[in-house]
């Protein structure tokens, strides 16, 4: 399996965050093949990261949300980063450091998601239940496009029974913490 290519990351020289699809390119990787050589300094360059949480909240504050994809890119990977904290610990807490940054994002990431758009309606979903709306969770299952029900089932149990922690949906119904 390939690693996941971040979409924004830091340079590595000056420390700034970016959009690698802005970025210059300054070649393309070819796959090698017999007597094909790639330079030697491409051996050398340091990958592309992500930027974590605090990456990901100074991309947002520091205004490289520019458009509706790039904040939802944004909002879900720090969503992924601060849920990861506590993902696989069982009655873990998000961390109080993080705790504000955390509902601030869900809002704005509830606010930038559309029900009417069948693949982000139980994405919304689970956003409203992680933030303690259960209510609002339920109403958005209440319509769930074909494809969604594995995970709007899951979603609507937790939600039934009032609990906003991280869970792991799995495609045969299940979750894990």
């Amino acid at each position: 399996m390939l690693p996941d290519l971040p979409a924004l990351t830091r340079c590595h020289g000056c420390g700034q965050l970016y959009w690698l699809e802005d970025a210059e390119q300054l070649g393309e990787l070819d796959v090698p093949g017999p007597g094909r050589q790639l330079p030697e300094e491409w051996y050398r360059a340091p990958l592309a990261q992500a930027p974590g949480i605090e990456g990901y909240a100074e991309a947002l504050r520091g205004g490289l949300a520019s458009g509706r994809d790039r904040e939802q890119y944004l909002r879900v990977r720090l969503w992924w980063a601060i849920n990861d904290l506590v993902r696989g610990r069982p009655g873990a807490q998000i961390p109080a450091e993080y705790r504000d940054l955390f509902y601030e994002n869900l809002r704005g990431l509830f606010a930038l998601l559309d029900e009417d758009n069948p693949n982000e309606r139980v994405p919304k979903a689970e956003v409203a239940r992680q933030a303690g709306d259960f209510a609002e969770a339920l109403r958005l299952l209440e319509e769930v496009p074909p494809g969604f029900q594995w995970a709007a089932n899951v979603i609507r149990e937790l939600a039934r029974r009032g609990d906003a922690n991280v869970a792991l949906l799995n495609p045969d119904g299940s979750y894990s913490r």
